[in-house]
């Protein structure tokens, strides 16, 4: 399973676009040493550091910096976002910047791993009039429709913050199509499933299974979440997920959900099937989860939550070397 993705990864890249919507999550650390003496009960956060992350689309992207894949980003930033994406190391060369819209931001007050306030920016529609976003929409989709020859799978992470529209994912789906590029969805709470017929593959979080009373059960649909453990379902072309799986102990849950659809679509873009996808990206989500503050899971760690022995190894022939090496009296140290 993950040593067939490890294997394909070795061998050749692959090509993942991800359309959506751009994100600023910036994590502010500090400490509550005291309460404020204008008002009752209310803490005082003595800030030391922040950093600034892409967050949403941005951090799906960026989810898939450990592997060999060439990720091309497609969406709208403003000054903020563009140096989130770009102090990251994704490429912003496919996402449509202007200095007039407002990307939206999350502030997030941190004392080490635990969270103590969340502010958040955020102007409808990135602050744009309704003519410019549908300008915004059409450059995007002319954009993706180039990129597609050199696409091996195409990732859209729906927030629901008015970039993208109906019609712009019905574009995306028929086009990725025509191309026969796989398509994988996150899709928003606030969205009907009709708006995403089409796709290859359907990731719902459970919000979203739980706002329109689906069954945890269910056949022709299902959920994929961070969490994960058997598929089922099917609509038309559309691939339904249904992952129960007991919860693994978190350290870090922002963007999990990320961390799972972008593995769904660096699967796909290998060519594996939808069961073998869902159960890498299960592992990568579950890693995800125990690392600080949305930081990309390396391959190896993916393999571990499969594999925890076999994860050490860093390539099919050491162990082999290695008793080589023991009969021919060497000493053999084990770094753990």
């Amino acid at each position: 399973m993950i040593r067939e993705l490890m294997a394909a990864n070795e061998a050749k890249g692959v090509s993942v676009g991800v359309v959506g919507e751009i994100l600023v999550d910036e994590y502010v650390q500090g400490e509550v040493s005291r309460l404020c003496p204008e008002a009752d009960g209310v803490p005082i956060f003595h800030e030391h550091e922040a950093i600034r992350l892409p967050g949403g689309a941005g951090n799906a992207a960026r989810q898939l910096a450990h592997w060999n894949a060439d990720v091309a980003l497609f969406g709208l930033v403003d000054d903020l976002g563009l140096d989130a994406i770009e102090d990251s190391g994704l490429c912003a060369s496919r996402s449509v910047w202007t200095g007039r819209c407002t990307c939206p931001r999350k502030r997030r007050l941190m004392a080490g791993d635990r969270l103590l306030l969340r502010h958040d920016v955020e102007v409808p529609g990135y602050g744009l009039s309704d003519c410019d976003l549908r300008n915004v929409r059409e450059a995007i989709l002319g954009d993706l429709v180039e990129a597609l020859p050199g696409l091996d799978a195409v990732l859209v992470s729906d927030y629901g913050k008015g970039l993208l529209d109906n019609w712009l994912l019905q574009q995306i789906f028929q086009r990725c199509r025509e191309a026969g590029t796989p398509t994988v969805v996150d899709p928003h709470v606030s969205r009907p499933p009709a708006a995403y017929v089409g796709c290859t593959l359907f990731k719902a979080n459970l919000a979203y299974v739980q706002a329109r009373g689906w069954p945890l059960d269910v056949g022709d649909h299902a959920v994929a979440t961070a969490g994960a453990g058997r598929t089922g379902g099917r609509v038309g072309s559309t691939q339904f997920l249904l992952r129960i799986r007991p919860p693994v102990a978190a350290r870090f849950v922002v963007g999990a959900g990320d961390c799972f659809a972008a593995h769904l679509a660096l699967c796909l873009a290998h060519g594996l099937t939808v069961d073998t996808a869902a159960e890498i990206s299960d592992l990568a989500a579950r890693a995800y989860v125990t690392r600080p503050m949305g930081e990309p899971v390396l391959p190896c760690e993916v393999l571990a939550g499969h594999d925890p022995i076999g994860a050490k190894i860093l390539y099919e022939g050491a162990v082999a070397q290695a008793l080589q090496a023991r009969h021919r009296g060497r000493r053999v140290v084990l770094a753990n």
